[in-house]
């Protein structure tokens, strides 16, 4: 807000504005709707009081809260942007941590938006309603999580009927901590491994704490069939050799 004063027969000498405007200052910043009057007073003791035009404040949009969905590494596509509401009419646009400009402005409805892009950083918008004032919201990220790995495989193989074999996932982390072993047939529960002994192939899905998973096969397994057992018979003696036959 300026004064726009020019002086008379004496030189300024105070300026006295009836709010927000502090000190003996011909300019300042305001934000309040309204009139302003000041005091202009010359060294002749000479003033004059004059009120500025109605300011006008219109209300900002509220800046949305965004929130970044990050990808696992073996998705090919893109994470998403979301907010959980709009304003009705406020033009929204995506920028970059760049500041480059993405897609074209949604149109706020009430609900929330979303938007979908390559994974990056420092993502934002900004709305801007009709008034054209503008907010910006917070920047999140779009991250890729690297995926744990897993290769399924038995302490022996083949083995005899009968007989046990320890699977093991052999799973690495990637970006998360593993948190669960589904295994598709054989070892129940939540675990890295167990015995089996069935022929075939098993499969596990091991999942991480930012739910990437990884859904690898083992070998297939080989139980070859065991000799049927012989069933003894033994023939008792007086003498001092007997028989065993079969």
């Amino acid at each position: 807000l300026n004064a726009n004063a020019t002086a008379g027969s004496g030189s300024i000498t105070t300026y006295a504005w009836s709010s927000e405007i502090s000190g003996n200052n011909a300019s300042g910043s305001v934000n309040t709707t309204g009139t302003y009057t000041i005091t202009v007073t010359d060294a002749n003791n000479c003033s004059v009081v004059a009120t500025s035009p109605s300011l006008t404040v219109n209300p900002s949009p509220i800046a949305l809260v965004l929130t970044g969905t990050n990808i696992c590494s073996n998705i090919i596509g893109n994470g998403t942007i979301t907010s959980s509401s709009s304003e009705v009419g406020v033009n929204y646009q995506l920028y970059d941590g760049n500041g480059g400009q993405h897609g074209y402005p949604v149109t706020g409805t009430g609900s929330g938006l979303t938007w979908t892009f390559s994974p990056g950083d420092g993502y934002y918008v900004i709305g801007t309603n009709g008034s054209g004032c503008s907010s910006t919201s917070n920047a999140v990220n779009i991250v890729v999580n690297v995926n744990p790995t897993a290769s399924p495989n038995f302490s022996a193989n083949p083995i005899c009927t009968g007989s046990t074999t320890t699977l093991s996932a052999n799973a690495i982390a990637g970006s998360g901590i593993i948190t669960t072993y589904a295994w598709s047939s054989g070892i129940s529960g939540n675990n890295a491994s167990g015995s089996v002994s069935t022929t075939g192939i098993y499969t596990v899905t091991v999942t991480d704490a930012n739910n990437c998973s990884v859904v690898p096969t083992s070998p297939a397994l080989t139980v070859n069939p065991s000799p049927s057992a012989l069933i003894l018979t033994g023939s008792n003696t007086c003498t001092s050799t007997g028989t065993i036959s079969s």
